[in-house]
């Protein structure tokens, strides 16, 4: 992840938008979705599939937004999950 800390409004576009610098499939996802006008960026990530689908892209685009999705997930919610949640969790 970026290291960046997130409040939990952060949108997918915007964290994707930081992560162009990355030296990975998910910085190589993010320069190609700056690049695509038609990327979908208000839409969930079944549509992101569906669009890469549309382009022909390959099976590491898709592995890539996967990756990024739960990222973006984890930052998003880990920012604000209380303490509590995360012990009641690690027990079960």
């Amino acid at each position: 992840m970026s290291g960046d800390l997130l409040g939990p409004s952060i949108s997918f576009w915007r964290w994707l938008e930081q992560q162009r610098r990355r030296d990975d499939g998910v910085g190589d996802l993010a320069r190609d979705a700056l690049s695509d006008a038609d990327w979908p960026r208000r839409i969930g990530v079944k549509r992101m599939h569906e669009h890469l689908l549309e382009r022909h892209a390959c099976e590491g685009a898709h592995d890539s937004l996967d990756r990024a999705w739960r990222e973006w997930g984890g930052a998003t919610q880990a920012a604000w999950r209380p303490a509590a949640a995360d012990d009641s969790e690690e027990s079960r």
